[in-house]
C-alpha cells in the first residue's frame, strides 16, 4: 500500500486516509464505508448531485485558507442525471464548468450546459490555442511508472506531469480567469476523465496558492481512490483504453499485470508531494507560474487569491 502522510488529524479524516491507502485493483469493503465517506467533506454528497462522481470541494480539506463554496473539482460529468446538472447551478452555484478532457475522450459524451439549466461548458482540450500542436499527449510508458532497480521512483510520473502542465496551459489559465472573475456567490467546476491527473494537478496549484503544505496537497490527491470507487470497475477499463498503448493491452488480455500498471493507477499522496516540491524549485510555487508561464500580473493573482479567500 502506498504511504499516507500527515495531515489527517481527526477521526473523519483518518477514516478518509485509509480508505485512500486501499488499492485501486481492490474493492472497499464494506460498500457502506465508501458511502460514508462520500458523504463528508471535502466530497459532494451524490444525494446532493446525483450521478457525480469524485465530485469535491478544494476549500473543503482548507476551510481556513480557501472559502468552501467558491472551486469544485470531480470527475466527467457524463453520469450525472439532468436533475444533477441543475443541482450544480442551484445547489452549488457552479456558473461555469471547465472540461479538461481531449477532443478524442469527448466522443458522445454529454456535458452539462446552459440547455437543461445547469452550468456553461467550458471545453480546455489539450495543446488548446496551438496551432499545429498534437491534439493527444504521448501515449503513456507504462514501464516508466515501476520503481527503479534502488527502489526510488521511475520517471514515469514526471513524464507525464510535465506532458500536461505543457499542454494545459491555455486550459488552466481559462479556470483562473474564471474564478478571478466570478463574482459573489459563485463558484467554478473543473474536470477531466477521472478527475485525477489533469484536474489534481490544477487543484494542486490553487491549493498551493491559497497557503496549503505538500502532505495536505498530496493528501487531497490521494482521495481521488475513494471518490473513484462506485465507478471503479467501469472506470480502470476505459482509463486502460484511453491512455495506455497496445502493447499494454496485450499483457491484460494475456491475464498478466505489466511492469508499472499497478503504480500508474495508485493515487500515492507521495506523488504530488513530489510534484508541488519539483514545482516549488521551478517557479517558486504558484504565483511564479501564474506570472511566469500563464502570463497574469501581480493584480489578476491578487484577485484570484480574493475570491478564493474566506471572508474575514
Amino acid at each position: 500500500m502506498a504511504s499516507t502522510p500527515t495531515p489527517p488529524q481527526t477521526p473523519y479524516l483518518a477514516l478518509l486516509a485509509e480508505l485512500a491507502n486501499v488499492p485501486i485493483t481492490e474493492a472497499i469493503t464494506p460498500p457502506d464505508l465508501t458511502t460514508q465517506a462520500l458523504s463528508l467533506p471535502p466530497f459532494v454528497s451524490p444525494e446532493t448531485v446525483p450521478g457525480a462522481f469524485n465530485l469535491r470541494d478544494v476549500g473543503g480539506l482548507v476551510p481556513r485558507l480557501i472559502a468552501p463554496g467558491r472551486v469544485y473539482r470531480s470527475g466527467a460529468p457524463d453520469t450525472i442525471t439532468p436533475e444533477g446538472r441543475v443541482a450544480l447551478r442551484s445547489q452549488l452555484g457552479i456558473r461555469c464548468v471547465y472540461d479538461l478532457r481531449r477532443r478524442d475522450e469527448l466522443g458522445q459524451a454529454s456535458s452539462p450546459s446552459d440547455d437543461d439549466g445547469g452550468p456553461e461548458r467550458i471545453h480546455c482540450p489539450f495543446n488548446m490555442n496551438v496551432e499545429g500542436g498534437p491534439p493527444v499527449p504521448m501515449p503513456a510508458v507504462i514501464t516508466t511508472f515501476a520503481p527503479l532497480a534502488d527502489g526510488s521512483p521511475g520517471p514515469g510520473y514526471v513524464t507525464m506531469h510535465d506532458e500536461i502542465m505543457g499542454g494545459y496551459k491555455a486550459g488552466y489559465r481559462k479556470v483562473f480567469e474564471g474564478i478571478r472573475d466570478s463574482a459573489d456567490g459563485q463558484a467554478v467546476l473543473f474536470h477531466c476523465t477521472a478527475g485525477r491527473d489533469r484536474t489534481g494537478l490544477l487543484a494542486a496549484m490553487i491549493l498551493e496558492l491559497m497557503g496549503a503544505d505538500a502532505a495536505t496537497i498530496g493528501f487531497d490527491y490521494s482521495l481521488s481512490r475513494i471518490g473513484l470507487e462506485p465507478f471503479r470497475k467501469t472506470m480502470m477499463p476505459k482509463a486502460i483504453m484511453n491512455f495506455v498503448p497496445e502493447a499494454v493491452r496485450g499483457f491484460l488480455k494475456a491475464g498478466t499485470l505489466p511492469p508499472g500498471l499497478k503504480e500508474f493507477f495508485t493515487t500515492d499522496p507521495q506523488t504530488m508531494i513530489r510534484f508541488v516540491e519539483r514545482f516549488r524549485q521551478q517557479y517558486g510555487g504558484t504565483e511564479g507560474y501564474l506570472q511566469q508561464i500563464l502570463g497574469f500580473d501581480e493584480n489578476d493573482i491578487k484577485t484570484i487569491r480574493r475570491r478564493l479567500a474566506p471572508v474575514a
